[in-house]
């Protein structure tokens, strides 16, 4: 693992280079190692890795990448030895997760890391988000708002000429690094990152902004985590029992904001999963939505080609998935070791009992897109975006 010292360190290094001139020697080293963990990425023994291996295994060392001994050898020295001059090859092992953003190699946790501070390390989720705004959505904004960043996959992949202005904020930390240092990596060193916890509401200091025109993209941690004991959930995956706790606290800030701000546009596009019956097409998180911002403001899609609950790396279910196929996640390595898989399992059934006493006969994968406007916004003052907001 990357320890949070050393995350940090290769941040404050990488935005130190950034702001060096091209010509300088030890900016060359930055550029050289976004080729270097492109090579990486591209390897065929590190798509076999992240196909079979790259799954938690409490004590079992090899699920991190070892990088093949004849890697480099084609390779200037200095290049060759970049990896563990960042500290991101230890001993031969990558410390981190490469993935891919379209043309744009980022980093960030793989899971090997413990579930109670690691970021999230599968970003296929953020790629349905850029997607969806890429296809539906076209207004033109001022401001992305990213409240639960992770390593910042779906803030970076909407392109700068859509939105120049982006914040990300996160409660875990680990996360702000990494979304700066793919910030940094992805030539769009202006991102800016803040800490904060969405249940407390979105920082007031936004209502600051000189934003008329506002874009939300929202991914909170909504899987359906069972307590059964005191071990610690999952911090980029728990939604608690229902799987809704954090997507009704995103729902309440936007709320919030929308009543206070300035801006005069909100537009929201959020990631859910939600309880419901498949038969009516009733889903909980739906149905809180329109409480608070009314049907006309309010669509939805299931996405009903997309396979659903993760197990492993993989999501194989349909959407929408009964609520007796819950308990399979009790299989997933990712989130469970061998130890607590059991116990799991049983509170997987105990839920599973428990919704369909309430009706509940599926649980649903989709999109929420909210659009709200200021109640009053013509008359008031307007400030400028300044970095010191952010800490």
């Amino acid at each position: 693992m990357l320890g949070a010292d050393n995350l940090f360190l290769l941040e404050r290094e990488l935005d130190n280079l950034n702001s060096l001139k091209d010509d300088n020697e030890d900016k060359k080293h930055f550029k050289k190692l976004k080729i270097v963990l492109d090579l990486v990425y591209n390897l065929k023994e590190y798509q076999d890795w992240l196909a079979k291996d790259q799954f938690f295994q409490k004590g079992v060392i090899r699920s991190r990448f070892s990088l093949p001994k004849s890697f480099g050898v084609d390779m200037d020295k200095d290049d060759k030895w970049l990896l563990e001059y960042f500290g991101l090859l230890n001993g031969g092992l990558l410390e981190v997760k490469i993935t891919s953003n379209g043309n744009e190699i980022h980093l960030t946790d793989g899971s090997w890391v413990s579930p109670d501070i690691r970021v999230y390390p599968f970003t296929d989720e953020s790629e349905l988000l850029c997607k969806y705004y890429t296809d539906e959505i076209k207004e033109e904004f001022d401001l992305l708002i990213d409240p639960a960043c992770g390593c910042g996959r779906h803030s970076l992949g909407i392109a700068d000429d859509d939105i120049p202005v982006k914040i990300s904020f996160d409660i875990n930390l680990r996360a702000l690094a990494y979304c700066r240092i793919n910030a940094l990596l992805s030539n769009k060193q202006e991102m800016l990152c803040g800490i904060n916890d969405l249940r407390d509401g979105l920082p007031s200091s936004i209502q600051l902004i000189a934003a008329k025109n506002v874009l939300i993209t929202i991914n909170m941690p909504f899987g359906i985590f069972p307590q059964e004991d005191d071990s610690t959930p999952s911090l980029a995956q728990d939604g608690g029992d229902r799987g809704v706790a954090l997507t009704f606290s995103a729902l309440e800030a936007v709320l919030k904001l929308s009543k206070n701000t300035k801006m005069e546009n909100i537009r929201t596009i959020i990631l859910f999963y939600s309880l419901g019956n498949k038969e009516t097409d009733q889903w909980e998180v739906v149905n809180r939505a329109i409480e608070l911002f009314g049907q006309d403001n309010i669509s939805f899609k299931i996405f009903e080609n997309e396979k659903m609950w993760r197990i492993n790396g993989k999501k194989e279910q349909p959407n929408p998935m009964p609520i007796d196929n819950l308990a399979l996640k009790a299989n997933c390595k990712h989130t469970f070791n061998s130890d607590e898989a059991d116990i799991a399992r049983k509170g997987y059934q105990r839920l599973q009992a428990l919704y369909k006493e309430h009706g509940y006969t599926h649980l649903a994968y989709g999109l929420l897109d909210i659009c709200c406007k200021s109640p009053d916004s013509s008359n008031r003052k307007k400030f400028t975006l300044f970095k010191k907001y952010f800490i």
